[in-house]
């Protein structure tokens, strides 16, 4: 099927990220399980160009990352701290309403919105990021929030996708293994959030920099080339799978029939 910007809408996708890897990584995924789901992109995937647009900046290059978020609110001039009755007091939810009011003030035609953050061993995280998305709904039901919690980094999602591709990478797992007393490519939720890469050898960061080499590409490999499928298995403890379940159930049905927006049910 061919597909010409003039015979489907152009769909706004916004993320909001922690790091522009995290972004990066979020986006692809996404794209990754719309192509699967949707037979005539599995058939092109060029034509996605044609389907939705990532968005991760301000029109004015501000980057839409959690910490900016307030920043481009003031600019914007509106009261992103002063808002009365807050409905709950978890971690994220202020924030996230937050992200999601500047986001429609700066794109009113926005048809997604992705929210993604590291748990760092905050897992209710996950209930202030969808209470806040309950919140947004009540007032906007033309636009779709996804959620990605990464329990406990992005790393780990990263780990989910990676199988040793050669004799040194399959011995450096195996190390790890050792290591560490279980295998951090399916029990990445076991590793931490700790940023002391070398006297923390359950860092995620330390671990995915030792499979990978520091290595960006083949780093990228791990969630572009990794099949799906491993993916949803390996990620089932860490938020992966969760991730790609909001996608498949919640932004699809929007490429598919692009005038149903909101969370199914």
């Amino acid at each position: 099927m061919v597909v010409g910007r003039g015979e489907i809408e152009v769909l706004k996708f916004c993320i909001v990220y922690e790091d522009i890897a995290d972004a990066k990584l979020a986006s692809c995924l996404a794209d990754r399980v719309v192509c699967e789901s949707v037979i005539w992109l599995e058939e092109d995937a060029t034509n996605l160009e044609f389907v939705r647009q990532w968005v991760d900046a301000a029109p004015n290059g501000r980057r839409l990352r959690w910490t900016e978020i307030d920043d481009i609110g003031r600019d914007l001039r509106l009261p992103v701290r002063r808002y009365e009755n807050w409905e709950s007091d978890q971690p994220d939810f202020k924030a996230a309403v937050r992200a999601l009011r500047v986001i429609k003030a700066l794109f009113d035609d926005v048809a997604v919105i992705v929210l993604i953050r590291d748990a760092d061993n905050q897992l209710n995280r996950g209930e202030g990021l969808k209470k806040a998305r309950d919140v947004h709904l009540g007032t906007d039901r033309w636009t779709t929030v996804v959620i990605g919690l990464a329990n406990t980094k992005r790393e780990c999602w990263v780990l989910s996708g990676y199988i040793p591709c050669n004799d040194v990478e399959t011995k450096l797992l195996a190390d790890e293994r050792q290591y560490l007393g279980f295998d951090p490519t399916e029990k990445s939720h076991e590793l931490t959030a700790k940023h002391s890469e070398s006297t923390d050898k359950r860092s995620a960061k330390r671990v995915l920099k030792k499979l990978t080499g520091e290595n960006q590409t083949r780093e990228e490999e791990c969630w572009t080339k990794t099949p799906l499928k491993r993916l949803r298995a390996s990620g089932a403890t860490n938020g992966l799978a969760d991730y790609l379940r909001e996608v498949e159930e919640i932004l699809v049905p929007i490429i598919v029939r692009p005038e149903g927006r909101g969370v199914p049910g």
